[in-house]
């Protein structure tokens, strides 16, 4: 008679637990139920974590060295423009005129003394 063959996948799911007995889902409590899922859920959070940054970090990357430089000059001019709105928001503020000193107007235009 020949030998009976073990399955290679149901001797691995017979393989002792720490205790040195074979557990099954309704040998063990809720609790260890829960805790063995959780610690598994946290590890499987952490590793998606962890991708998510090198991927953020690998299109930053390449977003700097592929898109910045042809977006720069724009983004320089826009700068300039909102500098210049400003400054001319200001002008009404410090206005000679308003506070009646013409000197420090004509100063302003290289007309004074």
């Amino acid at each position: 008679m020949p030998e009976a063959t073990v399955n290679p996948i149901v001797q691995s799911t017979q393989m002792p637990d720490r205790a040195g007995k074979n557990k099954t889902i309704y040998d063990v409590s809720s609790f260890e139920i829960f805790w063995r899922n959780m610690v598994a859920g946290m590890g499987r959070a952490a590793g998606n974590i962890l991708l998510y940054f090198i991927f953020i970090f690998i299109l930053g990357y390449m977003f700097s060295l592929l898109v910045w430089p042809t977006l720069k000059p724009v983004v320089d001019g826009y700068t300039k423009l909102i500098n210049s709105v400003e400054s001319l928001q200001n002008v009404g503020k410090s206005n000679p005129l308003n506070t009646g000193n013409v000197e420090k107007l004509l100063e302003s235009y290289g007309i004074g003394n």
